[in-house]
């Protein structure tokens, strides 16, 4: 080093300041702290230039909070706190008043001087937000870049929050961490999919999303929007939906929707918000306060196994749940619930006051209402309800409102005026079976209207037996006028008519 550099004599380092030394060939941040050393031990004036510095520094430009900020907590190479520690600056007051050219090179000089404008500009409450210090006084600063700890003090929402943790990252790997992060279905993407996504192996995308968490997770940080979201779960009572969360922070758009709330599972797993946790089971978030009250006593369960028993028996029993039963036995609000107790394959609709299950578009309700359109057509809502009343294979049937509503939203049916009607005219043959075919024909032949007997002897004739043809009198497209009289539903039935059967 002293030959390249003809450097033969301590007075040859005389005027050259730490920065100098930087440049020279195989002179790197521990050769200059040694040689300071060095210097100092001898005593020479040349020790005392090489390490000068201002005796007088001016605090009034920085912040009170920032004065005693340890340089050695700040996110700066370790060679740069080393240099900076020599020349005896150990916080961030020390820094001010100081040539820091003579003793740091011009980008790690730029660097700094970054860092230090970025935290003037965030405030001292928004500061304390961002650590872990329970009093102002004790806030930290987290070890983050320049351009991180803006991104991140300037986020409105929980989506902006995340997105500002990848800052500092390019395209790709931005991409990749935030992929797993925040990602916007019920399932996470594998390092897999994102390696085939990216042209790269799934390891080696394993490593640049688990480099970046861990930093993250090394760096002291504390995300204000997404620890206060956790507060809020505390402030419901320990538990709360993703719904609800959304509902509770709608006002100031802290949350967008519920997959927004996606992301805490793994900012809690890397310690950048409070402690949570999901439960698939009940379909809830879980806090700290909630996780002592629910899971640990087991009351969580034992509430999921209630709600589903009281939906399961009222169901059997009326066709429908009550609301307040539902929110008198459990601490969740009447819409999560829902999700919760509802059968398989089905959800459940409120209709004035009740939790009633929504047929699906090929349900065994859709194919009787069509039946009976096809039969009749338009018939009210109401004594299409009726008729639909009579099959005991519908069980308990929903409320008349929800099947208007589930006749509206089906495209084989046109609804309006509280009558319904089947679009287009579709063959019987398409929708009636054999034997109901039979016995539309039978009736018609007798004007809509038949005795019991008339018609079991009828259905005989065409091939049928009597039982069949006491099941079909329970068919929605029959209506029972009088004793032992049946007419096709909807049908008009004169007065005359009707005395004329009973007469026979």
């Amino acid at each position: 080093m002293r030959r390249r550099n003809r450097l033969h004599t301590v007075g040859a380092l005389d005027g050259l300041s730490t920065a100098d030394l930087l440049l020279l060939d195989q002179v790197g941040p521990e050769t200059v702290t040694e040689i300071v050393g060095y210097l100092r031990c001898l005593g020479t004036g040349t020790a005392t230039r090489v390490t000068a510095r201002d005796d007088k520094p001016t605090v009034a430009d920085l912040p009170s909070h920032l004065i005693r900020v340890p340089i050695s907590s700040l996110a700066l190479d370790r060679w740069t706190v080393q240099l900076l520690d020599t020349w005896g600056c150990h916080t961030l007051g020390d820094l001010l008043g100081c040539d820091l050219a003579r003793v740091l090179s011009p980008a790690r000089v730029a660097r700094l001087s970054e860092l230090v404008a970025v935290l003037r500009t965030i405030p001292l409450e928004k500061l304390a937000e961002m650590s872990w210090g329970t009093e102002p006084a004790d806030a930290g600063v987290p070890a983050l870049s320049a351009e991180l700890l803006r991104s991140i003090a300037s986020a409105k929402t929980l989506d902006q929050e995340v997105e500002a943790l990848c800052a500092s990252l390019g395209d790709r790997n931005r991409n990749l961490v935030l992929a797993r992060l925040r990602y916007r279905s019920d399932e996470r993407v594998t390092f897999e999919e994102l390696g085939n996504r990216n042209g790269i192996t799934r390891e080696r995308v394993r490593q640049i999303v688990n480099l970046h968490l861990a930093r993250l997770a090394e760096s002291g940080l504390r995300l204000p929007i997404g620890s206060r979201v956790v507060r809020e779960i505390d402030l419901a009572g320990g538990i709360a939906s993703a719904e609800a969360l959304v509902e509770r922070l709608s006002a100031e758009e802290v949350l967008t929707d519920r997959l927004s709330v996606n992301p805490l599972r793994e900012l809690s797993a890397i310690g950048l918000v409070p402690k949570i946790r999901w439960d698939s089971e009940t379909g809830v978030w879980v806090g700290l306060k909630g996780r002592a009250a629910w899971i640990e006593t087991g009351q969580l369960s034992d509430v999921r196994r209630r709600l589903k028993g009281k939906a399961r028996d009222d169901l059997r029993r009326v066709g429908a749940v009550k609301e307040s039963a539902l929110e008198d036995l459990s601490p969740f609000d009447v819409g999560h619930a829902s999700t919760l107790v509802a059968p398989r394959g089905t959800s459940l609709r409120r209709v004035l006051g009740y939790l009633v299950p929504e047929p699906s578009p090929n349900s065994s309700l859709v194919r009787q209402a069509r039946k009976v359109l096809a039969v009749t057509t338009p018939l009210s809502i109401v004594e299409l309800h009726s008729g639909l009343l009579r099959n005991p294979r519908l069980g308990p049937l929903p409320p008349r409102d929800l099947v208007e509503i589930v006749l509206k939203q089906h495209p084989a049916f046109e609804v309006a005026g509280g009558r319904a009607r089947l679009r287009g005219k579709p063959p019987r043959t398409e929708i009636l079976s054999k034997s109901e075919r039979a016995l539309v024909e039978l009736l018609e032949e007798h004007d809509g209207v038949i005795l019991f007997r008339d018609m079991v002897d009828g259905m005989k004739r065409r091939g049928f037996s009597q039982p069949t043809t006491s099941m079909l009198t329970r068919s929605p497209i029959l209506t029972r006028v009088a004793t032992a009289v049946y007419a096709l539903r909807g049908r008009h039935v004169p007065n005359q008519l009707l005395s004329a059967r009973l007469n026979v």
